[in-house]
């Protein structure tokens, strides 16, 4: 049974990172559109952090899993144009995508994932919808 934990950490890391790579392209996309970012670049974002989001939920990452959550959220409200695109938006979002970065490592180095307060990311993705 270990083995098969340790082989599915393994698959759910690679395919974390492949996520989180194109996630990022997709973010510096994002931010160079401006204001007027197409609709498919949102609906692109918001799948990546979705997968991320099933799969961390089905391997009980729950720290991944949640802020994932949040950060859906977050980008399901700006695909109905509920949320407006600012510095402090796209700043969010980095910041969300560097944390899922860090606790995708802390999976190997748990020390990285003291890095990350969850807690607090999730509690500015909820003011930032709730303006």
């Amino acid at each position: 049974m270990a083995k098969e934990d340790d082989r599915a950490r393994e698959e759910f890391t690679s395919e974390a990172e492949e996520l989180l790579d194109t996630l990022s392209r997709d973010l510096v996309e994002f931010e160079s559109q401006g204001k007027n970012v197409r609709p498919e670049v949102i609906n692109k974002i918001f799948r990546e952090v979705h997968s991320l989001k099933g799969l961390a939920g089905m391997l009980g990452f729950t720290e991944i899993s949640e802020l994932s959550h949040s950060l859906e959220d977050m980008l399901d409200r700006l695909r109905m144009g509920k949320v407006e695109i600012d510095r402090g938006l796209i700043d969010l979002l980095y910041d969300a995508v560097d944390s899922l970065n860090r606790l995708v490592i802390a999976i190997h180095d748990p020390s990285v994932g003291a890095l990350v307060d969850v807690p607090l990311l999730a509690r500015r993705i909820h003011q930032a919808i709730s303006n």
